[in-house]
């Protein structure tokens, strides 16, 4: 996949990006107090989103960042989601890729991160490898929905949203729901 395509594919996720639960919730005020937030009480819930934010709607020194992260005591799952985003910036998708797949070995679940993953994974032509490496775990159906959909297979991944969606009434579900019936041309089911 050339990266000029990989471009255009990492500009869309950003812009889908935007219209996520997180960047809607994000209320960053100050960069350097948020980094000190995090260095004192490490990742929490909003602390990790607006982090996320900030390092996707905003030109950031790689490294700078980089230095940031690896200077915090614990090495955690969030450290590394935000490694994921860095390594997209710079245009290292197979290493972000490779993380992503350790940290979905580790258990770690959030809809962003699920987002991340699929889209690394069509970067790389390696929808079909991460769907094999989805069989085995036990909450799998999102991952799958999002599959289906990056591949094409909106029918299927209209149906497994919906599934979800009898358990799970979350924003983000809601959200690729619409997208799969939008895709199916179902523009009435979709709002």
């Amino acid at each position: 996949m050339s990266k000029h395509f990989s471009k255009i594919l990492f500009t869309i996720s950003i812009v889908g990006f935007f219209y996520s639960y997180t960047a809607a919730k994000s209320n960053i005020k100050d960069i350097d107090s948020l980094k000190n937030d995090i260095s004192k009480h490490g990742f929490i819930k909003t602390s990790l989103d607006d982090y996320i934010f900030y390092l996707v709607n905003n030109p950031v020194n790689i490294s700078t960042e980089n230095s940031f992260l690896n200077k915090l005591d614990l090495e955690s799952n969030e450290q590394n989601l935000a490694r994921i985003i860095l390594l997209k910036k710079a245009d290292k998708f197979d290493e972000a890729y490779n993380l992503a797949i350790e940290l979905l070995n580790r258990g770690f679940n959030t809809y962003f991160f699920y987002e991340e993953l699929v889209f690394l994974a069509q970067v790389n032509n390696k929808l079909k490898s991460l769907k094999k490496e989805v069989g085995k775990l036990i909450n799998k159906k999102l991952i799958t929905g999002l599959i289906d959909f990056k591949e094409g297979n909106y029918v299927e991944a209209k149906n497994t949203f919906s599934e979800i969606i009898k358990e799970d009434k979350s924003r983000e579900v809601y959200y690729w729901l619409a997208y799969s019936e939008r895709y199916l041309g179902n523009y009435q089911d979709a709002l």
